[in-house]
């Protein structure tokens, strides 16, 4: 029997491409290092025909923003019957749109803050608490995350947002304790890794605190009250559950002064940089950066996992 040959996809046209590359050559020497067939393939439009001429067996999706997350890439790998790692076409979709994906968490009971969705500039008699979080409603790494503080901000900024973005997403500022959850899936079984708390030095937890050395101070595990650490981590979990998800997520969470607690966003494709979060919890769990890509890579399939709660 051949042993397999596995694509790292990464790059692509998204404001997240440089962290996707970064994070495939983590992902590329730990399959090296593991005696796996691995080959780097960067995004483009003749993705399935460089996977077919390698000869590929699986692909190892490490493509952050559109389309690597939105269910593009998925949907293609599908139709070329290429399994791939972490979430289907409908769940990839789902948690990139973060609207739709707080609209499913809120009908099962999860706590995620009120928000209204913004698709245009018709934003004069928009009913608006300040301070407020702008946010892109399909990007990630907290990319084009704004606070704004009063109305006069709020005009200006939503009104430059929308012209790069599309839709944006308007929240109550929560000011409070930040913190994220990894899950991971085990042979079709789910479990949620020790809570990081992130105590960014920025004034929350931004694109820069993410990925720059020294910017965020990681506490892991988190210094919490048994009760909240057992909610917070079966919370995370029935995210990654009723929104179908598959291999492994990073589930965000923000915690006010009287320890409530809510879910921020869901992320399908979370980073595997030597600053990522999801590497740092499976390492506070025993599970070295090399055996995290084999779980994950174990994972690789042509159909999402997903549960209904």
């Amino acid at each position: 029997m051949k042993n397999e040959t596995v694509a790292v996809v990464f790059g692509g046209p998204s404001s997240e491409s440089e962290i996707s590359k970064r994070s495939a050559m983590n992902v590329f020497n730990a399959l090296c290092d593991l005696n796996i067939n691995a080959v780097m393939v960067e995004y483009s439009d003749k993705l399935i025909s460089v996977l077919h001429n390698k000869k590929i067996d699986k692909v190892f999706l490490m493509m952050h923003g559109n389309p690597g997350e939105d269910g593009s890439v998925q949907g293609l790998l599908e139709l070329a019957r290429i399994p791939y790692t972490y979430s289907g076409v409908l769940s990839s979709a789902l948690c990139l749109n973060k609207k739709k994906a707080k609209e499913i968490m809120s009908y099962y009971k999860l706590p995620v803050l009120n928000d209204k969705l913004f698709k245009d500039k018709k934003v004069l008699n928009s009913d608006i608490s300040f301070p407020a979080v702008l946010k892109p409603n399909s990007e990630g790494s907290s990319i084009g995350v704004t606070i704004v503080n009063n109305i006069k901000d709020f005009k200006i900024k939503i009104s430059d947002m929308l012209k790069l973005y599309g839709e944006i997403l308007v929240e109550p500022y929560c000011k409070g304790r930040e913190f994220t959850i990894g899950v991971l899936e085990e042979k079709q079984k789910i479990r949620a890794l020790p809570i990081i708390e992130l105590i960014p030095k920025n004034k929350f937890y931004d694109y820069e605190a993410k990925y720059t050395d020294g910017k965020t101070d990681f506490i892991v595990p988190a210094k919490l009250p048994e009760k909240i650490r057992v909610k917070m981590q079966k919370a995370a979990c029935d995210a990654f559950m009723c929104l179908g998800c598959r291999s492994a997520v990073r589930v965000d969470f923000v915690m006010d002064k009287n320890n409530r607690f809510y879910i921020l966003e869901v992320n399908t494709i979370p980073g595997m940089t030597k600053t990522s979060d999801l590497p740092k919890a499976a390492e506070s769990d025993g599970i070295s950066f090399k055996i995290l890509v084999k779980k994950i890579l174990d994972t690789a399939s042509l159909k999402g996992f997903g549960r209904k709660l």
